[in-house]
């Protein structure tokens, strides 16, 4: 008895991981495919596109057009999970209103006649004491009136002779600030030129430092494998089937003709896959119209692959923690 359950759950267990392992195979080795096509006109503008992986099993489309909202779908095995545009159910409901009780409201009314007659016996109390004090303000002014005829005439002598000490004082002022900035300013060029010296030797050291470090065998092979990597990846990424299609017209027929030479230059990457409707003779607004289409798969193995070299080769580790000490 003890020996068949051992063996029912083991047999459970490497069922799970078979399980997971064939799950972590499918999502490494399976490509996600996508899919794409838009057309652009004067007044119109659509894309719509499609991400699927493991034959449909999980699938997500989108839709832009230039007078409608984005629209974003995603299934799974057919089943619609996530849609945008799809109406949410459940009706809002009311805010009730809160009615006050019958005695708050009694309360209420009382103490507002309260406040009204405490605030009318306040303004009395006021205008009593204004009148008090504009009485005793009668008063002070008349003696201050006295005073001050008799301090002008202190503060009149005291002024003058403040005046011409002042100016005596005022012109070797200035003439002491005028030495000052002379001296200050020197001292500024000075300044600034031995930082200028200081700075310019520091960028010397740094690019011989530089060159020293890109010289290395460690780093040459580093940026190797790096370079090998990241075409990999973007070879993957770009789409193995596309086509466009394109009608163009300007005022200058030098535009167009520009436009036309540069795709030429560009025949090497697009073989042919890309067609232009030119049109030399043409005068009014711009034509600048047409379609594409393309497709395409990623395979999320081949990213993993790149990742570990980028976290583990020895020579891209060296030169990381190199280019981190120099910061």
């Amino acid at each position: 008895m003890f020996l068949t359950i051992l063996k029912i759950s083991g047999i459970a267990v490497l069922s799970i991981l078979g399980i997971i392992v064939l799950t972590l195979l499918l999502l490494l080795f399976v490509p996600i495919r996508y899919r794409a096509k838009g057309v652009a006109a004067e007044n119109t503008l659509q894309m719509e596109g499609k991400i699927s992986w493991l034959l449909h099993f999980v699938a997500a489309s989108f839709e832009i057009a230039k007078t409608q909202k984005m629209h974003i779908k995603l299934k799974v095995l057919g089943i619609t999970i996530f849609d945008n545009l799809k109406p949410k159910n459940g009706v809002r409901k009311k805010k009730e209103k809160i009615k006050k009780e019958p005695l708050q409201e009694k309360h209420e009314i009382v103490s507002a006649e309260i406040d009204n007659e405490t605030e009318k016996d306040v303004e009395i109390d006021n205008i009593e004491n204004d009148e008090n004090v504009t009485e005793n303000n009668i008063v002070i002014d008349d003696l201050k009136t006295v005073e001050d005829k008799n301090d002008d005439e202190i503060l009149e002598k005291i002024t003058d002779k403040k005046q011409s000490k002042h100016i005596k004082n005022s012109v070797f002022t200035k003439i002491r600030i005028f030495f000052e900035k002379i001296v200050h300013f020197i001292k500024n060029i000075k300044y600034t030129f031995t930082k200028m010296c200081d700075t310019i030797k520091d960028i010397r050291d740094n690019i011989n430092s530089y060159l020293v470090f890109l010289r290395k065998e460690s780093t040459k092979n580093a940026i190797m494998k790096c370079k090998e990597q990241l075409f990999i990846i973007m070879k993957m990424l770009m789409p193995r089937k596309f086509s466009v299609n394109l009608h163009i017209g300007f005022e200058d027929p030098m535009i167009t003709g520009e436009i036309m030479a540069f795709l030429g230059m560009l025949y090497p990457l697009h073989q042919g896959n890309v067609n232009v409707l030119p049109e030399f003779e043409h005068s009014g607004k711009p034509i600048l119209e047409g379609d594409l289409s393309f497709k395409g798969r990623i395979t999320l193995f081949i990213i993993l692959k790149a990742g570990l070299i980028f976290l583990f080769d020895k020579d891209i580790k060296q030169t990381i923690k190199v280019l981190r000490n120099r910061k």
